[in-house]
């Protein structure tokens, strides 16, 4: 997550030249959903979740309540989610209790390594229970490996950019560099209820207030960018103040790598054509648990998505 400070301040600039005017705003009336759809509610992953073009999987899962079970990848998508936002909490709780000293975060961390990996796996117990199929030792030890490749590179970004802005002044203090350039919000609770979602949306992060995202793992999917715009509508509708950039911070871990790859991560300017696009995409699928009509699968089984649960299981069965 600390990456994504260094990501944002280096091209700064940049972002600031993509800006333009923005017509979809969550505060405003034209992003609001329509009348009748006005008590239709439905969490802000559930709609960014986009894996089939004629959107079946909601009907399947919500209407005929055929659950997609937790599955390894699920779980460990959470798991590493909770793992980057207790690390960067372990960190501030190092810094703002340290005097002008990051030499030691490293070491911090390390002591602190099995009671974050102890956290992280009693908070997600329940999820874990619920896998099918039961996860296999290696699988369990291979999560660990991830999670001490998180830990050292969160506590090395943490320190280079630290010890950058200290080198650069003799009367820098290290609680304030801490909160200008690794502000992140790991808590922040959204409500948009104009907007359609569930009672809560929660973003995984907000950075210095100008920066909305999300934590992925797995197999890059086009329609992970839709994440982000929708967590800025709930934020500007919830706040009313504008949020221009969000990231999809995703995340690899190739076992021949000691630090974790972000190669797809990107920070974007969330214009009207992504805002335009994720409402349609709200709407029509607002519009099928309100009608509760099936939108029947794709006509051709090459325009599905293999990694949909329903694939296989409901959509193009064996005969």
């Amino acid at each position: 997550m600390h990456y994504i400070a260094q990501l944002y301040n280096s091209q700064l600039e940049i972002l600031k030249k993509q800006v333009e005017p923005i017509k979809l705003r969550g505060y405003d009336y034209t992003t609001k959903v329509k009348d009748e759809l006005v008590n239709v509610k439905l969490a802000v992953n559930a709609i960014a979740y986009n894996p089939c073009i004629t959107n079946r999987d909601l009907y399947l899962e919500k209407i005929k309540g055929l659950n997609n079970p937790m599955n390894w990848e699920r779980y460990a998508g959470k798991v590493i989610d909770s793992t980057y936002k207790i690390v960067h909490k372990k960190c501030e709780e190092y810094i703002m209790n340290e005097e002008q000293n990051t030499n030691n975060l490293s070491k911090f961390l390390s002591r602190n390594q099995n009671q974050i990996i102890n956290n992280v796996l009693l908070t997600h117990a329940g999820d874990l229970k619920r896998i099918v199929p039961k996860p296999s030792n290696t699988q369990i030890n291979d999560l660990k490996v991830i999670f001490k490749k998180i830990v050292n590179s969160e506590a090395d970004i943490a320190s280079s950019i630290i010890n950058f802005e200290l080198s650069k002044t003799r009367d820098a203090n290290i609680k304030g560099i801490f909160d200008e350039y690794l502000n992140f919000n790991t808590n922040l609770v959204l409500k948009g209820p104009g907007l359609g979602f569930g009672e809560k949306s929660t973003p995984d992060f907000i950075y210095k207030h100008e920066v909305i995202g999300d934590i992925k793992t797995g197999v890059w999917q086009d329609f992970f960018s839709l994440t982000a715009v929708a967590y800025a509508l709930a934020y500007e509708e919830h706040t009313n103040r504008d949020m221009n950039f969000g990231v999809i911070l995703h995340v690899e871990f190739p076992q021949t790598k000691r630090i974790p790859i972000y190669t797809r991560s990107k920070i974007e300017f969330l214009d009207n054509r992504l805002r335009d696009r994720f409402l349609a995409i709200r709407d029509r699928k607002l519009q099928i648990l309100y009608y509760k009509n099936d939108p029947g699968k794709p006509p051709e089984k090459t325009m599905c998505n293999k990694n949909c649960y329903y694939f296989s299981s409901q959509c193009w069965t064996k005969q």
